[in-house]
């Protein structure tokens, strides 16, 4: 589903205001899953896991934020 979306989203058959209204409403529908996440998180089950798995979780956040810039910057230079 994910590429036959991408697929028609690259052919621009969509006024550009519906895509920006539509991505809109993406970006609400992710914050409100990423919410209900949240919200379903017992902190008496993470002090059980321990340490290591939060250890772990700021890992990989660190290894997002840093390769993810990196990318960035790669992409830059080479579309400069």
């Amino acid at each position: 589903g994910f590429i036959g979306v991408a697929l028609f989203n690259s052919l621009h058959l969509l006024p550009a205001a519906w895509v920006a209204d539509i991505n809109q409403a993406a970006n609400l529908l992710l914050a409100m899953a990423m919410a209900a996440l949240g919200l379903t998180t017992r902190f008496g089950a993470l002090r059980q896991a321990g340490v290591k798995p939060l250890l772990l979780g700021l890992m990989v956040f660190v290894w997002l934020i840093v390769g993810g810039g990196a990318i960035n910057l790669l992409a830059q230079h080479f579309l400069q």
